[in-house]
């Protein structure tokens, strides 16, 4: 694995659990030699993730469309920054680019793209593994991302049980 995809919100939701879930994926994805491959954005969790790859001396890919790339306030200082036409070529730009998905809590397009990787997935069109999570990602010995339930959504409602699709495989 090289390159890791994160879907997650432009807005923090207003919890630090989610805050300090995208820094410390950011340690572990940087720790483990992954790059990070996400939306493009400068704020929320997205802006957080990516801040904190870069400030590991990680690297960074932002796929951000037109329509967004101003509303979303494209990240300036990535590692690369792909302005595509629509949601749909972004989607299609973050998958190619990407080995393995990851989704931390955000809204409605984090909800999005994570269906439709897994639908992806369902029809064969990736085998790249996918954690999905309103879950916070920790390191341990035995897998690089261990993962503990957080028991609310983006909009601080309680949750059940998440889904949990496939584990990242070992280094």
């Amino acid at each position: 694995m090289r390159r890791i995809c994160v879907y997650c919100g432009s807005n923090s939701g207003g919890h630090d659990d989610y805050r300090e879930a995208a820094r410390a994926l950011a340690g572990e994805l940087v720790r483990h030699d992954l790059e990070l491959v996400y939306g493009g954005a400068s704020k929320g969790t997205m802006g957080i993730l990516a801040d904190a790859v870069l400030e590991l001396d990680g690297k960074v890919h932002g796929v951000i469309p037109k329509a967004l790339e101003e509303k979303e306030i494209a990240h300036q200082g990535l590692t690369e920054l792909h302005i595509v036409d629509s949601m749909h070529d972004r989607k299609t730009k973050m998958a190619m680019l990407s080995d393995g998905f990851i989704a931390l809590p955000g809204g409605f397009g984090t909800l999005e793209e994570l269906i439709e990787i897994l639908t992806w997935g369902s029809f064969v069109f990736t085998t790249s593994p996918v954690v999905l999570s309103t879950y916070v990602v920790t390191s341990t010995s035995c897998s690089p991302f261990s993962i503990t339930p957080r028991p609310r959504d983006s909009c601080g409602r309680r949750i059940g049980k998440c889904c949990y699709a496939r584990q990242m495989p070992p280094d």
